[in-house]
């Protein structure tokens, strides 16, 4: 019988909090959040209620199991009712003799075992620790004859059954040979092969690190971090064993692309084969909203789930500037107003990196085994604020930059060389291809554990640049002379360059049987950026950096395989900030604790088979875009009615976007008493959420008269 081995290298550790899921499809119930809180401490013999039924499991080993057993029972905290035998496991005589006692009288589900580190030590007469001068506890042939008999007796409970592999010996260990885990692994699989017990191969996981995740050079032990990542291997494996394998998640975010620039969106000169097909195999949003019309506070709000003024980014971040500068110098936020510059208003400053506590998707998932990688561009700080700062084990391309130097490798410009964290490797290499092929390699390495890749394209984000046979096939069609919407044959080619990527990752999921395992989210920053020639939002008003819906809606497809619709157009207002919660009710992980969320599951929409409550959204943008032509505005959609108020004096706006999607109709004037109501709403929401709000420029008035 073929036996069923996990193994690898696996992901650090984070810094969010557990705590009780929200519901999620063929999973057991949820336990009662106040008995979990006061039964995580113990190691073992923590009985859960009867109500929750947790399946229980068993863990037997030696001091190694000891140190991850409270990070196991943390992290399957919602799933399972983990316990451990009462002592150090020792060796495998320990086991034989004591087996009966450590099992009891209750079923287990799953048992999952080691011994190994106590059986190939070698001792004096005296019992103490010897190198080669001493005898060995049990030779790998008595080692393979106890295991046999172990793995005879513990087939008997009916449990599902996994091995855990014995963890190096490191040079220099006391009574301990280097290299003698590898034999005494071999002997071991040999009894699991003959059984078919599932293998969990702890050993490959420190194999290579051993430096790095030993407490100290010669010493079996690991640090906090060392066994955190045992943690994750062992609460991996023991989910596969009660079929609760956590779902994988790619969350594909492209900037600035209009919300009408893919072909399911109505284009009419993208092509977008592989984008346009995930929409017909999930759900596609036809209100999907960013959470800001600009790229970092949007950025911020997707991997928190709060909203830009909650989390204090409510601007693009401009890493090269004097604010950001002082910020950085005083390592920490600077508050206050930006410079005057002449202008009317004085303007919050705008936060240069996404605040350390903020928790992120990423920080969500890694503590519950997820391998995290961050792909393209962060734009949410620069050094001590980048993807590993904030949960991602990898991170590729990631950085201060808000857009490339270059699409083409060696990424650079006159100003900036090259894109930190993305070393060039082959000279014209375009950016989307690479973040593609990063994307597929880090698939196919983290294939056997659950990932959430976060590929967050720079395409389509000036400069508008595109490998010279994409471009020119886009100019081709154009040629034809029939008059269309969009009409940048570069940009185009990046749009298609996008789709191709996305096109790469679907297949490498494909390839390695994980589609039906893996959700998959792709959307937009922001609007399609029309204050320069690249794209068209029509029917929508405008684009990138304004208040209008071209501005601020945005393409959202979500495929859930096997649990969402198929080819279903939802139309429900929602937002960039109800990706976290949806993410993490999907892999059935707590929100954070102690943290404010703003977003909502989208799982009811995805499904469609529940209500969706939320009537309003609000965006808060206190600061002047592309020089003063964008001033400080704050919005407020409730049900049909949407409402733009700009400050300094800009006045109100109100539109019916039932009647009027593309805004062509102010109605401020004929609903005064509406727009009255909507206002006061705004101010509340605002309060609430404790936004920093523009002020007069007292200097500038003054002159003025």
């Amino acid at each position: 019988m073929a036996v069923e081995t996990l193994q690898g290298a696996l992901p650090g550790s984070g810094r969010a909090g557990v705590h009780a899921p929200l519901p999620k499809p063929r999973r057991i119930a949820s336990m009662d959040r106040r008995f979990l809180a006061g039964a995580l401490p113990f190691l073992c013999g923590a009985a859960f209620s009867q109500e929750a039924q947790a399946p229980r499991v068993l863990l037997i080993g030696d001091s190694i199991s000891i140190g991850y057993t409270p990070l196991v029972q943390s992290m399957l905290a919602e799933e399972a009712d983990v316990h451990r035998i009462p002592t150090n496991g020792e060796h495998t005589g320990t086991g034989l003799r004591e087996l009966d006692t450590w099992l009891g009288d209750e079923p287990w589900d799953v048992i999952h075992f080691n011994w190994g580190l106590w059986d190939l030590c070698r001792r004096g007469a005296d019992g103490r620790r010897k190198d080669r001068a001493g005898a060995v506890t049990h030779t790998p042939e008595q080692y393979e004859q106890n295991l046999e008999e172990l793995v005879e007796r513990l087939s008997l409970t009916g449990a599902r059954l996994i091995w855990a592999s014995t963890t190096p010996v490191p040079p220099g260990e006391p009574g301990r040979i280097e290299g003698d885990a590898v034999r005494y692994n071999a002997a071991a699989a040999r009894v699991m092969a003959r059984h078919g017990v599932m293998i969990d191969d702890l050993h490959a996981v420190a194999a290579e690190r051993m430096e790095e995740l030993a407490v100290r050079p010669g010493n079996v032990h690991f640090t906090a971090r060392g066994s955190r990542e045992l943690a994750a291997r062992v609460s991996i494996s023991i989910r596969r064993a009660l079929g609760l394998a956590a779902p994988n998640v790619v969350l594909v975010l492209v900037d600035d692309l209009g919300w009408s620039d893919l072909g399911c969106t109505g284009s009419d000169l993208h092509l977008t084969p592989r984008i346009d097909g995930l929409a017909a195999e999930g759900v596609r949003f036809s209100s999907a909203y960013a959470a800001c019309a600009v790229c970092s506070p949007t950025r911020a709000s997707l991997l928190t789930g709060r909203t830009p003024a909650r989390v204090g980014v409510t601007d693009w971040i401009h890493d090269a500037g004097e604010e950001a500068a002082e910020s950085a110098a005083a390592g920490e936020h600077v508050g206050g107003f930006d410079r005057p510059r002449g202008r009317a208003l004085l303007t919050p400053r705008n936060r240069a990196w996404l605040p350390a506590e903020e928790v992120t998707i990423a920080e969500l998932l890694r503590p519950r085994g997820y391998a995290t990688a961050h792909i393209g561009k962060w734009h949410l700080g620069g050094e001590g604020h980048e993807p590993t700062d904030q949960g991602f084990d990898v991170n590729a391309g990631g950085c201060s930059y808000g857009q490339p130097p270059s699409y083409f490798d060696p990424y650079g410009s006159e100003r900036r060389r090259g894109i930190p964290n993305l070393p060039p490797r082959a000279e014209g290499e375009y950016l989307t291809d690479r973040e593609a092929d990063e994307a597929v390699r880090f698939i196919e390495a983290n294939r056997d554990r659950p990932f959430f890749l976060y590929l967050a394209h720079y395409a389509v984000h000036s400069p508008i640049q595109a490998p010279a046979e994409a471009r020119e096939a886009s100019a081709q069609r154009l040629a034809d002379g029939v008059e269309r919407r969009h009409d940048h044959p570069a940009y185009a080619a990046m749009v298609e360059s996008v789709d191709r990527a996305l096109g790469r990752v679907l297949d490498a999921l494909d390839a390695h049987g994980l589609t039906d395992d893996t959700l998959v989210v792709f959307t937009s920053d922001n609007g399609g950026a029309t204050h320069f020639r690249a794209t068209n939002n029509d029917p929508l008003r405008a684009g990138k950096g304004f208040p209008y819906e071209g501005g601020l809606r945005v393409p959202l497809i979500v495929r859930w395989p096997g649990t969402g619709r198929s080819g279903a157009v939802c139309g429900e207002p929602v937002s960039s900030i109800d990706l976290l919660p949806s993410i993490a009710e999907i892999c059935g992980v707590g929100l954070p604790e102690g943290r404010m969320i703003d977003g909502e599951s989208l799982v009811a929409l995805l499904g469609g088979g529940g209500e969706w409550e939320r009537e309003e959204l609000f965006w808060h943008f206190p600061h002047f875009w592309w020089g003063t032509r964008v001033a400080p505005y704050g919005v407020l959609r409730k049900g049909r009615w949407k409402l733009i108020r700009r400050y300094g004096g800009g006045g109100r706006e109100l539109f019916d976007l039932e009647a009027d999607p593309g805004e062509t109709r102010d109605l401020a004037a004929e609903r005064s008493a509406l727009v009255e109501r909507l206002d006061a709403r705004l101010s509340e929401l605002l309060a609430e959420q404790g936004a920093l709000m523009p002020l007069a420029n007292p200097e500038f008035v003054a002159r003025e008269r």
